[in-house]
């Protein structure tokens, strides 16, 4: 689990002055209204408005240059490379010559999808667990953009899972953010960096079978593998939970309860 230190009203100044320095020294462009967004690890994000477009900008201010951005637009650029559906697109990465001072920014796409804690819940569709389609978007989300891209999320909180409930309240969609809390490994790092999280990811320990299925739903797309051949890729899942049944019986079972 990542601990976030709060920003302070210094820190936030310090990171606005950046912003408004960057749209006017690589864009041209004064008239800008800068909010602040949300507070990372070690940064902050701010919602920006320039005329009729709308950007996300991460300012992060510190010494150690382990901690700056570029690394971050870097993977970020990887991953929406790989699978553009799963991530906000990156706009451009900004360090001014007093970095040490200011901090770097990375400037991307601004989506309309909202963090798991401020998601109205209550707008999702009567008589379905909001929590167990999310378990299986999570499972399905999360094998793609290992399978497309290497990397998995090491630390899925609350915060780094954006998402969209549909007009008519019948589906989600789901999007992740902060790029650096992506790590390269395998498919089962990926599975177990959340099954093993129960703390920040209790529902896909709750609905397993719902999880598991959007893993397997994910390799059977994405590498062409027969559903059954792709489920027992997960026989692991078994250590999490042992609920699972004899494997001609689970399959009917898992289908019947997978969101469509």
């Amino acid at each position: 689990m990542v601990l976030v230190k709060e920003l302070s009203e210094d820190e936030k100044r310090v990171h606005i002055s950046l912003v408004r320095e960057y749209f006017k020294e690589m864009k041209g462009n004064t008239e800008v209204t800068i909010a602040f967004f949300d507070n990372g690890s070690e940064k902050g994000v701010y919602e920006v408005t320039a005329g009729e477009e709308r950007y996300l900008a991460a300012v992060a201010r510190t010494e150690n240059a382990n901690r700056r951005l570029l690394t971050e637009y870097n993977v970020l650029t990887q991953l929406y490379g790989a699978a553009p559906q799963f991530f906000p697109r990156p706009l451009a990465h900004y360090a001014p010559q007093d970095v040490r001072e200011l901090g770097d920014l990375l400037l991307m796409e601004r989506l309309p999808h909202k963090n798991l804690m401020k998601v109205e819940r209550s707008k999702y569709k009567e008589g379905i667990s909001f929590f167990r389609d999310l378990s299986y978007h999570i499972g399905h989300a999360v094998a793609q953009v290992q399978l497309l891209a290497g990397r998995f999320p090491y630390d899925l909180h609350d915060g780094n899972v954006l998402v969209k409930i549909s007009a008519d309240g019948d589906d989600l969609e789901l999007k992740f953010c902060d790029a650096a809390q992506f790590r390269s490994g395998s498919l089962r790092d990926a599975a177990e960096a959340i099954l093993n999280n129960k703390h920040e990811r209790p529902e896909c320990t709750r609905f397993i079978i719902p999880f598991r299925q959007g893993m397997t739903d994910a390799v059977s797309a994405t590498l062409n593998m027969d559903l059954e051949d792709a489920w027992d890729q997960f026989d692991y899942f078994k250590n999490y939970n042992d609920i699972f049944p004899a494997r001609h019986s689970t399959i009917s079972v898992v289908l019947a309860q997978a969101p469509r």
